[in-house]
């Protein structure tokens, strides 16, 4: 009986295999016949070669392969042994920096390759240029911006 139950599996899923083997088959053969129709050129392309891709000209400095450096990590008071060991994005603009990519956006929520800081974010409305932010009489630590002393050893 149990013999009889296995059999019956085996052809139903058989049967069930050769029906989606000839929907693929159906399927592929009607794709190369779409292909087919495709080599032949259309009349509104141009001729001749095809154009040069466009030069990108986007907003991300390109770092070398080499000597480059993670900005990120070296504004960030890391040590040159660290922000030397990585750049802080690829050459298409996605973040490689490791802190970085963990770092998530309390804005937007950003994180990965597509992370970024408070002030670099698009959806942040109190976000201001760094050029601003530098004529502000005071740094960040709360200091006077003429103030050194965070660079003796004494601090």
């Amino acid at each position: 009986m149990e013999e009889n139950k296995r059999k019956n599996a085996l052809e139903t899923d058989e049967g069930i295999a050769t029906c989606q083997s000839d929907v693929v088959t159906d399927n592929l053969s009607r794709l190369m016949d779409l292909m087919k129709t495709w080599d032949t050129a259309a009349p509104w392309l141009p001729s001749g070669p095809p154009p040069p891709p466009p030069v990108d000209r986007g907003a991300w400095r390109t770092f070398p392969k080499f000597g480059g450096h993670c900005n990120f990590c070296k504004k960030n008071g890391e040590s040159r042994e660290v922000y030397c060991s990585h750049q802080l994005r690829d050459d298409v603009g996605r973040v490689t920096c490791p802190v970085l990519f963990r770092y998530r956006c309390p804005w937007c929520g950003a994180t990965g390759e597509n992370a970024h800081t408070v002030s670099y974010c698009p959806v942040n409305p109190y976000r201001c240029s760094s050029v601003l932010t530098s004529r502000t009489p005071r740094k960040s630590c709360g200091c006077l911006r003429n103030c050194h002393h965070h660079y003796s050893r004494k601090h």
